[in-house]
């Protein structure tokens, strides 16, 4: 009876062996997982980085352009509210003379171009630059009171919707 026990505690301590053994190689594996995010978190970030700014490079259309500056400058007042969206809408259908359908495009186009951009004022260089380099100064003063309609859609601009405005004024030598 003492060798069956003995055989019985035999097998306990070699499982307990082959248990602790697995449980060293998961961490190990878990180590291992967490060292190569970090090896390659700085190419990642590079890369999401580089992606970021090739959306707003890939803009085409002065349209495209002005519709990004448009939602920009929503955005700078806070909350991109739907009367927003719709001042959007309706400035760009008076403006550029196209259909609904035309100016909802546009908006969602310009959403996705700077939908990665943490601060609206970043636009203003890049789409202000990009619409100088393809219209004329007429076309930057009507730009000028679009953005101006968009700034008082919920009454008085907010303070970084005046310096938006500002800012892309003085890009435009409309000051």
């Amino acid at each position: 009876m003492h060798i069956v026990l003995g055989l019985i505690g035999l097998l306990v301590a070699i499982g307990g062996i082959a248990w602790r053994i697995n449980m060293a190689m998961r961490g190990a594996e878990i180590v291992k997982d967490a060292a190569e995010t970090a090896v390659n978190l700085p190419r990642k970030m590079r890369f999401r980085a580089k992606a970021n700014r090739q959306r707003l490079s890939s803009v085409e259309d002065p349209r495209e352009a002005a519709a990004v500056l448009l939602l920009g400058m929503a955005r700078a007042g806070g909350e991109v509210t739907t009367q927003h969206k719709q001042t959007i809408r309706t400035e760009m259908e008076r403006v550029f003379e196209v259909n609904a359908a035309t100016s909802e495009e546009l908006l969602s186009r310009a959403a996705w171009f700077s939908a990665n951009v943490a601060d609206p004022g970043d636009l203003v260089p890049r789409m202000t630059d990009f619409l100088a380099r393809r219209v004329g100064p007429e076309e930057m003063r009507t730009m000028s009171t679009m953005l101006s309609a968009i700034a008082s859609v919920e009454g008085e601009a907010a303070h970084d919707q005046s310096l938006y405005l500002h800012r892309f004024r003085q890009r435009a030598g409309l000051n």
